[in-house]
């Protein structure tokens, strides 16, 4: 790569954190905002969102190795989760005495509001854009989403040491 090249790039990479940084900004009020209305504790949220996390699959005692909490606790906050209709208990396939946690539909569409991007601005914003620009976009994001995929299988595969031969 020239240096020209690795110029423009930098500026590039530059004036996208820029716009990020104001994106998330403008956002902030709406998740705030969001996140002040929900009928969940930290400790709730918290739960619900490992409990999602497993995908169906955490256990009481799981939640409680992972909080660092008793399974007292445990048990109060799963209860009210389940009270709420966040969160339904499941009998274990193989041991009746295990019950595996899974999250409601309702308990998905909290967390969602939190983290996923807001539906408007599908409808809204992107409509305002010329065909060219998002053109653009949706390019710049499917080469952002296949950089991402290609990151993390760099960091699943262990570094060699330097001047280790590398596999063919």
């Amino acid at each position: 790569m020239s240096r020209s090249e690795q110029t423009e790039r930098d500026e590039l990479i530059a004036r996208f954190g820029a716009f990020q940084h104001d994106t998330e900004n403008r956002q902030l009020n709406k998740s705030l905002s969001t996140l002040l209305d929900l009928p969940l504790t930290v400790k709730q949220l918290k739960v619900l969102g490992i409990i999602i996390i497993r995908e169906g699959k955490a256990t009481a005692q799981q939640l409680g190795d992972t909080l660092g909490i008793t399974l007292a606790t445990v048990s109060g906050i799963v209860d009210r989760l389940v009270e709420q209709g966040m969160v339904r208990r499941t009998a274990d396939a193989t041991d009746r005495r295990v019950r595996h946690l899974v999250p409601t539909e309702s308990g998905q569409a909290v967390v969602r509001q939190l983290i996923v991007t807001e539906p408007e601005l599908r409808r809204t914003v992107f409509h305002l854009m010329s065909m060219e620009d998002l053109r653009a976009l949706v390019q710049g994001v499917e080469a952002l989403g296949r950089a991402m995929f290609l990151a993390d299988e760099d960091d699943a595969e262990p570094a060699a040491p330097a001047g280790a031969p590398t596999p063919a």
